[in-house]
């Protein structure tokens, strides 16, 4: 106990020493077991039961059972906690650790394609798809996506997604399906091997890569068709390959691994935007602290200032010669959520409510009371593993930046608050997490050593991470997306559609693609992705007014001619403005009342009084237009 009170000479010796501790304590498996897959098979056994009730809650859903939730809940901690109590004992293997990371991974990647088995359905990955088709269509990069135009020039992901569909005969989708399955394995064996080379402890590695598996994005988020959740896993791999740099002493080992770095980096420079900034700013903030190091504590590091520079050359090249829209597209971000910040700060505007949808829907009390108490033991966690770390005294560049980012969590829950602001702190989690899951990990580990006897410490971090990995959940994903919703229906051998995904395929068939229409958001995805249209919808050039309100003839003429819009979308349906939840049959009886989930009629029907502007497509709920006699657009095609 005095060694372990007095410090180790390396957090080699620390982990290591506080697993034999616990080992010798009677937390361990006869040696054959422990040597091997352990309960790795028993494991799976138990989450492959969790998945079939899953699987189960989602067709309930569909029915509309009333206790397809409580079987979805069930479902997933039958995943997560057997998992989470083999990592937190001694007993295990690397081998069985291993096995249970890429089980979790794979697991958790399988509700997501459960939640959506037949075609992309969430807005991103609408917009992937639209990108990747056009791509296996033209032969050529960097087309037009009329609602996400940023999209096409980082065309990453849809490169590695066409190529083996080309390669394959696979459908964009199944190919899709794969590529993201893959980085998803990607991400848990990077982020485990680089929890463990920082570490040197199997153990650390494996809980740290289950602690990031509860961030709110992890479950349906980054398990989507979309280009972060390919950039992220290649972020993993150069956290991975550069903590093997920094032990590796010959010359030439060291230069391969860098020249991997820079391929990785390269890779996400042209996949996404965010991540890599991340990983420049990354780069130079390990490069910055280690030249403080260096003149400081006379400690030896490799250099990695030319990677990070490298980094910011590549970074900045594509985002000036190739995708400089992108630097307008994400300066809007951020102004709204700096100026909503202000606003709140200066009382002109009320914060945001917190566990309410858009549609003004509250999550149940329980669902609350998770979520805070899922917030409140992160910061507990956080606090108590930086506390650690700084009593250990094991402070060196990379885990100061992993500890660093931890800490920028308490700042970004702040931006939950704003509107504006929510969508920051939620897709930050992805990058954040990182940190958390090191730190907290961290922590668990040293309580571990300093209690060693304490044979309940398992099970309350088994609790502990099943409240984490609820409260994710319900703060990442809305009630009303969690459980798998209606989109095709089968009638007496008929396949029914969506009136967003029927009026898409009947364009395609009857008018041809690229045909200017203006749509809600939910039938535009539609639109773009399956009927190849080129579709406006938003808040841009007043669609929202025109199609949400009523106006004089001259107004609309001008907004239609200004758009130069041939056809004109409307949805009677309110939710059709959600771009996540419109697309899909709804669940009501159809007896609700004008303007609970329809627009007054005056509204929808302001364009039936006009001769000259023929309806064209009719399904009840939305109408398609030929407003060309406004706009001025001729039918070319």
């Amino acid at each position: 106990m005095q060694d372990m009170l007095g410090g180790r000479n390396t957090l080699l010796e620390e982990l290591e020493s506080g697993d034999n501790q616990v080992a010798e304590s009677g937390f361990s498996l006869p040696a054959k077991r422990a040597l091997g897959l352990g309960w790795l098979p028993e494991v799976a056994l138990l989450g492959s039961m969790g998945l079939l009730v899953v699987a189960l809650s989602f067709t309930s859903s569909l029915a509309g059972a009333a206790w397809a939730e409580l079987a979805y809940w069930i479902g997933l901690l039958l995943v997560i906690l057997p998992v989470s109590y083999r990592m937190a004992g001694a007993a295990a293997s690397r081998q069985e650790r291993i096995g249970l990371v890429v089980f979790l991974g794979l697991g958790l990647y399988l509700v997501k394609v459960m939640h959506s088995p037949y075609m992309f359905t969430y807005s991103d990955e609408l917009l992937h798809f639209h990108n990747a088709d056009d791509i296996l269509q033209s032969g050529r990069l960097f087309g037009e996506n009329s609602i996400l135009p940023v999209s096409t020039l980082y065309p990453g992901l849809e490169i590695v997604t066409t190529a083996l569909s080309t390669l394959s005969g696979l459908s964009i989708f199944a190919a899709g399906l794969v590529v993201i399955g893959v980085a998803r394995v990607v991400i848990v064996l990077a982020l485990f091997l680089f929890f463990e080379h920082i570490s040197h402890s199997v153990r650390m590695a494996g809980l740290a890569v289950l602690l990031y598996a509860t961030n709110p994005n992890f479950l349906y988020w980054s398990a989507q068709f979309s280009y972060e959740s390919l950039s992220l896993p290649l972020g993993a791999m150069i956290l991975f390959t550069l903590a093997w740099r920094e032990r590796i002493k010959a010359n030439h080992l060291q230069r391969g691994l860098t020249a991997i770095i820079l391929a990785l980096t390269a890779a996400i420079v042209v996949t996404h935007h965010i991540t890599s900034y991340v990983v420049v700013v990354f780069l130079l903030a390990i490069s910055v602290l280690k030249s403080i190091w260096h003149r400081f504590r006379k400690s030896e590091h490799t250099n990695t200032w030319g990677l990070a520079l490298i980094a910011l050359a590549l970074t900045l090249s594509w985002l000036v010669f190739v995708a400089n829209p992108t630097i307008g597209y994400l300066s809007q971000i951020f102004k709204y959520a700096f100026t909503s910040v202000i606003q709140l700060l200066t009382g002109k505007t009320v914060g945001r409510e917190l566990f309410t949808s858009p549609t003004g829907v509250v999550s149940p009390l329980w669902e609350r009371l998770v979520g805070i108490s899922s917030v409140l033991l992160t910061l507990l966690g956080i606090l108590l593993g930086s506390l650690a770390l700084w009593w250990r005294k094991r402070l060196d560049p990379l885990v100061v930046v992993l500890a660093g980012a931890a800490l920028l969590y308490f700042g970004i829950l702040g931006l939950r608050f704003t509107g504006a602001g929510w969508e920051i702190a939620n897709r930050s989690s992805e990058f954040l997490f990182i940190g958390i899951a090191f730190v907290v990990g961290f922590g668990f580990v040293v309580v571990r050593q300093l209690l060693p006897q304490k044979r309940s410490i398992p099970f309350v971090f088994t609790g502990y991470v099943a409240i984490l990995f609820i409260g994710g959940v319900i703060a990442g994903w809305t009630p009303s997306l969690r459980l798998a919703k209606p989109l095709l229906v089968s009638v007496n051998g008929a396949t029914l559609q969506p009136d967003g995904l029927e009026a898409a395929s009947w364009m395609l068939e009857r008018l041809g693609p690229e045909n200017e229409i203006a749509a809600p958001p939910s039938d535009a995805l539609m639109m773009l992705a399956y009927g190849k249209q080129y579709v406006l919808t938003g808040q841009i050039y007043s669609i929202l007014e025109l199609m949400t309100e009523t106006h004089d003839l001259q107004w609309q003429a001008n907004v239609l001619q200004m758009m130069q819009i041939h056809y004109l979308a409307i949805d009677r349906r309110l939710i059709s403005w959600n771009g996540m939840l419109g697309q899909y049959f709804d669940h009501s009886d159809g007896i609700s009342r004008v303007g609970e989930q329809f627009f007054p009629v005056e509204v929808t029907t302001q364009f039936d009084t006009l001769t000259n502007v023929p309806r064209i497509f009719d399904s009840g709920d939305l109408v398609i237009y030929d407003v060309g006699a406004l706009s001025g657009v001729k039918q070319t095609k």
